[in-house]
């Protein structure tokens, strides 16, 4: 958020230069209320967890997930979550996708989990011989 607010107090500066007219501070309510927004919609996903809907948890997710750059984080809880739907398949992309986010190994240990429970699911839909 200082980064930006940083960037955006430059280009209001210059523009004072440039046209003699006062700039215009960003909103930076606008900037806190998103962030408390997501810090809402996060929590209520973790409520719905703990409560055991797992999907609830998702559908509430699914917002931060839109988001224009969703993080490292909110696509590890993907993963997490859809792990915990036993949707394995699923669960690799968002891992995937967050460790093409960070440098982080984390991730990779939750895709070995769900590598091992996709063979086991595999395994168990084979006919014996």
């Amino acid at each position: 958020m200082l980064k930006a607010l940083n960037l955006s107090l430059r280009y209001s500066l210059i523009d004072l230069f440039v046209t003699g007219e006062t700039p215009r501070l960003p909103d930076v309510d606008i900037v806190e209320s998103q962030d408390a927004m997501r810090q809402e919609r996060w929590a209520a996903s973790r409520r719905a967890e703990e409560q055991g809907d797992i999907v609830k948890a998702l559908e509430i997710h699914q917002d931060l997930l839109s988001e224009e750059a969703p993080s490292y984080a909110v696509m590890l809880r993907a993963g997490w979550l859809y792990y915990r739907l036993e949707l394995y398949d699923v669960s690799l992309r968002y891992y995937e996708l967050a460790c093409s986010i960070s440098k982080d190994d984390w991730p990779l240990h939750e895709i070995k989990k769900c590598l091992a429970a996709l063979e086991a699911s595999c395994s168990l839909d084979e006919p014996a011989e």
